[in-house]
């Protein structure tokens, strides 16, 4: 029954994407496009190329997943069709397991044209694992960013959600070396910039297109802030029904 309702959810959420051109867009070809004007400059080797696609690939899911779980949420509340939703028979977590898949299937779609732009002005040359590592690396990597940006919009006032989000979203893409590679950071943020969620996401991807072993320190972290994340997702969940429904 649950996973029938989360389906129907799926269903009817990815045509809400499909109908609002606003959020396609900017998801859709800003990946691409940032890749051209900050990326495909400074890169003169191969493997100049699989570093930044790698950068580009999580930096796509990342706006997928962070904008659709917030706004979804921070929409919701200031919507009345939320509060008859709330009277049907299932948990929050249901629509959070549709916008997750939703989420998904977009970030898919970014990285598929992101690839194809990659593919036709640089050297990229990744092998069938390293594809697949990165792959499941970009996905698994997601959940602690959706979460924070479920967490966003349940503990942030609708009116507030967006402004807090951008400016969430822009330090971890900046900090987290994902548009210059952590070379291109200054030595007072990659100090720190280590302990940062989309860090610890850019060394796992970073060092399977290189090649070199994952480290754990970072997967451990990543473990670590989906932890955190849920948690306070959750926490947030019951602080917006006690305001709302009390």
């Amino acid at each position: 029954m649950r996973i029938r309702l989360t389906y129907h959810h799926l269903r009817m959420q990815v045509r809400e994407v499909v109908r609002a051109p606003g959020f396609l867009v900017p998801i859709f070809l800003f990946p691409s496009m940032f890749f051209m004007f900050f990326a495909y400059p400074t890169i003169e080797t191969e493997q100049d190329a699989n570093l930044f696609l790698a950068c580009y690939v999580l930096y796509a899911i990342l706006g997928v997943v962070f904008y659709l779980l917030l706004g979804e949420i921070a929409d919701d509340h200031r919507n009345a069709w939320d509060d008859y939703l709330q009277t049907l028979p299932y948990g929050s977590w249901t629509r959070i397991s549709g916008w997750f898949l939703t989420a998904a299937i977009a970030a898919v779609v970014a990285v598929v044209l992101l690839c194809i732009t990659a593919f036709a002005s640089t050297p990229v040359h990744l092998g069938i694992g390293q594809w697949l590592l990165l792959l499941v690396v970009g996905m698994i990597g997601a959940i602690p960013h959706a979460l924070l940006g479920a967490c966003i919009g349940y503990w942030i006032r609708p009116k507030f959600a967006y402004p807090a989000g951008n400016v969430v979203y822009f330090t971890l893409v900046y900090v987290g070396g994902l548009w210059t590679l952590p070379r291109g950071l200054p030595d007072w943020v990659d100090w720190f910039s280590s302990y940062v969620p989309t860090r610890m996401w850019g060394e796992l991807a970073w060092a399977i297109v290189d090649g070199q072993r994952l480290p754990i320190f970072s997967a451990v972290g990543l473990l670590a802030y989906s932890i955190l994340f849920g948690g306070l997702t959750v926490l947030g969940i019951q602080h917006y029904f006690r305001l709302r429904y009390r």
